[in-house]
């Protein structure tokens, strides 16, 4: 950093705590102008904004609080992280009050906005947790300023692909354990890996990179030792969504594909399902549908639904519809009846439908249900709910991975794997830490 930039930066910072403080006296109309002079002096000063958004909240001035906040996220939009002012939104905030209903008219894409008026309009159980209320229009930022088209660098980082440290380091460690590698092995691995220098994150260290490349390595090698059905050699992680890959023994490696491999395979041990049928899968938060990717390749005759809120609902619809041009889709949309869309629904092989239809959908409809890693996300009385409907809508087997003990500040609550209402007539065929991240178990029932 040059001493102009730096003299701007340390400007920038004095002003903004000046702003703060006048905020802090209820000056607010100064406050203002102070933060709006620190960004004039460093236009990438977040402090700033967070603050100029903070206080039109304070002021009641919803709307420009939302479009100050979208643009503080568009400052970085690869990180996904919990700025207070978020935090403090979500803990205190619903989809139906004033800053939450304004958000809609900063939201730029016509589909979400969709998506999140009916949820708005869905019964509070279908809702959001607080964490999730966050989360929805934290992504939503992301998506709207870092490009759907980099969605993999962006709010997939909330979806099961981590790139932080700690938990870089944990699945580091359980990775070399399991494969009993060296140190000289790992370096060796990472010598015949291939990338493209556009590939590494901007904000990643030449460090962490280097950390990054070899758990990918040994993920891959991992996951490969696994893989019964041998589909990583018919598959690679898609470049649509911007991944960040590297290319190793000849395949494009990234988190997702080598994740959805193992948990496919291990589905499908588990399940014993005649090939000759199709089989029906609903997944209750897919992420950007991952999982769904692995299971059309895998599967010749298979159907999946996909539940979730907004942004990933669009995130999952926008992939996979581009992914498989060729199969017939149905996209969400507001019906209030099954009958009105049955022909279709079931005519699909991919499916998207917003939490509260699934009351629509006749029970016993599904040969597999999916959820990882976002039960432990949801309020007691949601989890309750979403079991109650995998007894109803499931008729063979329910697959869940989440962690042991999961603790979600936003909510103020914390889940433990002995807190899930498994009912007492499943039978449990599986029940397991994963081999590659222990804080999380992996269970397979037979519901029915």
């Amino acid at each position: 950093m040059n001493p102009k930039t730096y003299l701007h930066v340390i400007a920038a910072k004095a002003l903004s705590i000046l702003g703060a403080v006048l905020a802090h006296c209820n000056m607010f109309a100064l406050a203002i102008t102070y933060y709006n002079i620190a960004i004039t002096v460093d236009p990438k000063c977040l402090r700033a904004y967070l603050q100029t958004a903070d206080t039109f909240v304070k002021m009641g001035k919803y709307l420009e609080a939302a479009t100050i906040y979208k643009k503080a996220i568009g400052l970085q939009p690869t990180l996904s992280t919990v700025y207070n002012l978020g935090f403090k939104l979500a803990r205190e905030g619903s989809l139906n009050n004033e800053f939450y209903q304004s958000i809609l008219n900063v939201v730029a894409t016509p589909e979400i906005v969709s998506m999140i008026k009916y949820l708005a309009k869905s019964p509070t159980i279908y809702q959001p947790s607080k964490l999730w209320l966050y989360f929805m229009i934290f992504n939503t930022f992301q998506l709207e300023t870092g490009g759907i088209v980099n969605f993999k660098r962006t709010v997939n980082h909330n979806y099961f692909n981590w790139t932080a440290d700690l938990d870089v380091n944990k699945q580091f460690q359980s990775l070399k354990n399991e494969l009993n590698w060296s140190d000289s092995d790992i370096v060796n691995a990472e010598i015949s890996v291939y990338f493209d220098s556009t590939v590494k994150p901007k904000e990643f260290t030449e460090r962490k990179w280097r950390k990054y490349i070899e758990f990918l390595c040994m993920l891959w090698e991992f996951t490969s030792k696994k893989d019964r059905l041998m589909l990583l050699n018919q598959l690679q992680e898609p470049e649509l969504g911007n991944p960040i890959v590297i290319e190793y023994k000849g395949h494009k490696v990234a988190q997702d594909i080598c994740n959805s491999v193992m948990e496919v395979n291990t589905i499908m041990e588990f399940t014993k399902h005649n090939p000759q049928e199709r089989m029906k899968v609903i997944e209750l938060g897919a992420g950007h549908g991952r999982v769904a990717n692995v299971l059309l390749h895998a599967l010749a005759n298979v159907q999946v639904v996909i539940v979730d809120i907004p942004p990933a609902l669009y995130v999952s619809q926008w992939y996979l519809s581009n992914l498989f041009s060729k199969h017939r889709v149905f996209k969400f949309r507001d019906f209030s009846n099954y009958r009105e869309v049955k022909h279709e629904f079931e005519e699909s092989s991919i499916a998207f439908l917003s939490p509260a239809q699934v009351e629509y959908l006749p029970d016993q409809m599904f040969d597999l249900f999916i959820n990882i890693s976002s039960l432990h996300e949801m309020t007691y009385a949601q989890i309750e709910m979403w079991f109650g409907h995998i007894d109803r809508v499931c008729n063979k087997w329910f697959y869940t991975k989440q962690y042991i003990e999961s603790k979600n500040a936003f909510d103020n609550i914390v889940i433990r794997q002995k807190d899930y209402p498994v009912r007492a007539h499943w039978q449990e065929l599986l029940n397991r830490r994963s081999p590659i991240y222990p804080e999380l178990f992996e269970a397979i029932y037979r519901v029915h």
